[in-house]
Parts: C-alpha cells; sequence; structure tokens
C-alpha cells in the first residue's frame, strides 16, 4: 500500500486496517466512535472483552470500565430479529453483573445524536459520583 498509495483498492484497504485496529464491526459502532470521540468523550474502549474484566462471556461496542458502563448499537444488519432474544439475555446478565446498558439505534446516532451524548454524559458522571 505505501508503495503504491492511490492504486486502486487502497482507500479501502486502509479503511479496513483500520476498523480492525479499533475493532469496529459496523458502520453503526464506527459512527459512535466518531460521535464521543467529537463529544469530547475519553476512558472508554471499543470492542472490549468483558469476559476477562467482568466475568461475563460478551464483548461491549463501547465499554466505560471506571464505572461498567456499556454503551451499545443495535443496527439493522448486525441485530436483526434472530438477535433480538440474544441480546436481551446478554444485557440481562451484563445487569446482573453490575453493568449499566445504554442501546441505541442507527436512528438515535444519525438523527439525535446530540440526545445520545447527552445521555452518555450523564450516565457517567451519576455513575462517576457514585464512586
Amino acid at each position: 500500500m505505501a508503495d503504491h498509495p492511490h492504486a486502486w483498492g487502497n482507500l479501502q484497504r486502509r479503511t479496513a486496517v483500520a476498523q480492525l485496529v479499533g475493532r469496529v464491526a459496523s458502520p453503526a459502532e464506527q459512527l459512535l466512535h466518531d460521535l464521543l470521540r467529537a463529544g469530547g468523550i475519553v476512558g472508554w474502549t471499543a470492542g472490549a472483552s468483558l469476559r476477562e474484566e467482568i466475568g461475563v462471556a460478551a464483548s461491549a461496542d463501547v465499554w466505560f470500565p471506571d464505572v461498567r458502563l456499556v454503551v451499545e448499537v443495535d443496527g439493522r444488519a448486525f441485530h436483526g430479529p434472530d438477535r433480538f432474544q440474544a441480546d436481551r439475555t446478554r444485557q440481562n446478565r451484563l445487569v446482573a453483573a453490575g453493568c449499566t446498558v445504554l442501546r441505541y439505534t442507527w436512528e438515535d446516532l444519525t438523527q439525535r445524536a446530540s440526545m445520545v451524548l447527552a445521555q452518555i454524559r450523564a450516565n457517567l458522571a451519576r455513575l462517576r459520583c457514585g464512586r
């Protein structure tokens, strides 16, 4: 790629590598990460394995380890009707392990981004005050 920066496909390759490094599984997750960065929200990890962190066999789209906050994105492509029950079961396990779980949709991220950021900020403040 470096030898031929403008060769056909290199832009797509660079994008894919950046997504893999950032642990992004979907465009919705990438948008959430972009919103968090643009909003100046720090202290989170993308695609975190929670088995090691809290003993629950799950990963989080976004994980704030200091306050056990999980932020999930339910996109149509990756969270169809067949995932509905599995997502709810997983969320119950996370809550039982002491986590707060916030769930957002693609529409939340694209049409109500300021509300998403405000809710995440409010929950972080609430959880950090209670430590």
